[in-house]
């Protein structure tokens, strides 16, 4: 099934990727960040499309991904940080 991964504020297509786990790749995106092409995105959410292809019912899912706001690490002391 094809699975498209877009921009959540405007539907801008990132890439796409033809896979046969559907929901452990739905499931690995909801982690903690998506990388591509050196950007970082976070899982917004995801939707279930079926179109008419020539007489043919084709499925495609979409997931939809926020840029990721990087923050500047917040410093412990002792050297220790960490980024929220």
């Amino acid at each position: 099934m094809i699975v498209k991964f877009c921009l959540n504020d405007g539907g801008e297509e990132l890439f796409e990727i033809d896979s046969h786990d559907v929901a452990g790749l739905i499931e690995a995106a909801k982690g903690d960040k998506v990388s591509y092409k050196g950007e970082l995105y976070s899982y917004n959410n995801h939707a279930l499309y079926h179109y008419d292809n020539d007489g043919k019912v084709e499925v495609e899912v979409l997931v939809y991904l926020d840029e990721y706001l990087n923050k500047k690490p917040k410093k412990l002391g002792l050297g220790a940080s960490i980024t929220r």
